[in-house]
């Protein structure tokens, strides 16, 4: 029953999630041409400036924890979820080894406004390509994952809250004897669930 009711409330913030992009993105097109200071409706709500924390899902399967700092135009992450993405690929008892290992930087992408609703914007994210890297059987390994151009960002004023979209293109796994690509039908989505000065620099 508690498995049951924690999977429907994590359906619910994914269906949240994606009724924030389509309302944003289908009320109007974006633009300073938009802009009405006569007409609030058409107007970009300014999100918030500063951080959160949150956890990432890959697809409905939640994964990393995260923090993330919005600033100017740009969005910047501890991390994706490279962990989540090794315990799907490598199975939980031989990530287990592999996730002490892991060597990864910030995650910084660029975001433009890409539509607008009453209580609600849509932006349109940069296509930067997450790499880290993990020792695998005494071998490094280095992983590059792409992501397509239909990435996105939702803001929605009534609870404040920025959620990051980030759509799988492709895995490549290099090191060793030959390369690995892999193609995955992955969404990554990272959920803030509170604000936290100063957690990310």
């Amino acid at each position: 029953m508690k498995q049951t009711m924690k999977m429907t409330k994590q359906l619910l913030r994914y269906i949240l999630c994606a009724v924030i992009i389509t309302t944003a993105c289908g009320a109007c097109t974006a633009g300073d041409d938009d802009y009405n200071p006569a007409n609030p409706q058409n107007n970009p709500i300014q999100p918030f400036f500063g951080h959160y924390l949150g956890k990432w899902r890959i697809n409905q399967e939640d994964a990393d924890e995260a923090a993330m700092k919005v600033e100017g135009t740009t969005i910047s992450l501890t991390n994706l979820p490279s962990r989540g993405v090794l315990r799907q690929l490598l199975g939980e008892e031989k990530a287990y080894e592999v996730i002490p290992t892991i060597q990864e930087e910030h995650y910084t992408i660029s975001y433009s406004l890409l539509g607008v609703s009453a209580n609600s914007n849509a932006y349109e994210l940069s296509r930067e390509p997450y790499i880290f890297s993990y020792m695998l059987d005494g071998v490094k390994k280095t992983m590059r994952i792409d992501f397509r151009d239909k990435s996105q960002a939702g803001y929605y004023s009534n609870s404040d809250m920025l959620v990051v979209i980030l759509n799988v293109d492709k895995i490549t796994v290099t090191g060793g004897e030959e390369d690995v690509v892999l193609t995955k039908n992955w969404t990554f989505t990272f959920y803030p669930n509170q604000k936290n000065e100063g957690y990310l620099h």
